[in-house]
């Protein structure tokens, strides 16, 4: 009996050993095959259409033609066009070639997953709020590496998808954003330089991003994250040159005038002091979420959207600030508990501001000269 079970087991063994080499050559034949089939299609816009030689006058003549794993080479030249890749492609210039979109639409538009695009200027994009882009990205695991994109009528780069990897680009004077993630997860933002666009240099709405060595400049407003976000983001990313602190389940931490912090942002954070900075040009000079036991004092904070913005964030201290022409000086939503006391507030649109935010104590502000609302207190 036990020779026979050994002879059974023999058996499944040797045909799951042939199953698993069977796989692994079909896999290796499969491979060889993609690999044989990989073409490379060639753009110039002094070109006649010559399909036989893999020869284009125009980029999406060439991306209608290519395949998944295909490379098309762009050569010098500006191609007045809207550009979208639907297929998983690589698409590169290494002559600097321009693609203008002239106005209208989104210039390039990736919608397919796991594309390359490198090396180009992009430019010419239409004015249309929340779609219309130098490059729109609609997919995921795609590398967006070392283009220029500007002159755009709205944001740079509009990213609506997840584990892309956008480096080395240099993004400037756009209309909207310089990089602006509607929503996204685990993208990687790194080495990029963000300057002169009219709205943020980057917004940030998602999960899991991680931003490294990003240079914001001279935007309208540097830098900004929606609500939340448990984001990865380093002091390697400066806003008008100073470290962005992005803390993330932190306590017992001091951010003062050696750490020179342009922009704090502290989430699920307790016993944080801020003091003595200077904040400008963001979307929120300081801003607490879900925090609690956490001093701010001593700070000049101006030319942000919000201030100093707390939500959900109780039992703080906000204390001897200067805060002044923002949007709103001090905001305070769903945050119980707090200390707003000794500062001023002056030529802020709306001085302070509290929204469903209850057992706080204002007391000896100086609040001047604001021009909509010296002190609102909403359902609170």
């Amino acid at each position: 009996m036990k020779d026979r079970i050994f002879g059974i087991i023999l058996v499944c063994l040797l045909i799951g050993s042939l199953a698993t080499a069977l796989a692994f050559h079909t896999f290796k034949k499969q491979s060889e095959v993609l690999a044989q089939e990989t073409e490379t299609w060639y753009v110039d816009d002094d070109f006649i259409d010559d399909p036989a030689n893999h020869k284009w006058n125009t980029i999406e003549e060439a991306l209608d033609n290519a395949n998944d794993g295909d490379i098309v080479i762009v050569y010098d030249g500006t191609y007045q066009e809207h550009v979208t890749l639907d297929k998983s492609v690589t698409l590169q210039t290494t002559e600097a070639a321009t693609i203008d979109g002239g106005g209208t639409l989104s210039t390039v538009t990736i919608a397919a997953d796991g594309c390359i695009v490198s090396g180009f200027s992009i430019t010419g994009s239409g004015s249309h709020l929340g779609e219309s882009a130098g490059m729109r990205i609609d997919s995921d695991y795609n590398t967006v590496s070392g283009n220029t994109i500007g002159g755009n009528k709205q944001d740079g780069i509009l990213l609506n998808g997840s584990y892309n990897t956008i480096t080395n680009n240099l993004i400037s004077e756009n209309k909207g954003s310089g990089l602006y993630m509607d929503w996204g997860y685990e993208n990687t933002i790194e080495g990029n330089t963000i300057l002169g666009n009219e709205d943020y240099g980057i917004y940030l709405s998602g999960q899991g991003n991680i931003l490294r060595d990003n240079v914001m400049s001279a935007n309208g407003r540097n830098f900004g994250i929606y609500y939340y976000g448990y984001n990865d983001v380093d002091t390697s990313n400066t806003v008008d040159g100073k470290p962005i602190y992005y803390l993330v389940g932190e306590q017992d931490e001091v951010i003062d005038s050696e750490s020179n912090a342009g922009c704090v942002i502290v989430i699920d954070s307790e016993n944080i002091v801020i003091e003595g900075l200077t904040f400008t040009n963001n979307d929120n000079g300081i801003y607490l979420c879900r925090c609690s036991d956490s001093t701010v004092q001593n700070c000049t904070i101006s030319g942000n959207e919000r201030g100093l913005y707390l939500r959900d964030s109780h039992n703080n201290a906000l204390c001897s600030n200067h805060i002044e022409d923002n949007s709103t000086g001090i905001m305070l939503i769903d945050s119980d508990a707090n200390l707003i006391s000794g500062n001023t507030v002056q030529h802020n649109e709306d001085g302070i501001s509290l929204d469903e935010a209850y057992d706080s104590v204002i007391e000896n502000n100086e609040v001047l000269d604001n021009d909509s609302t010296a002190i609102d207190l909403w359902d609170s």
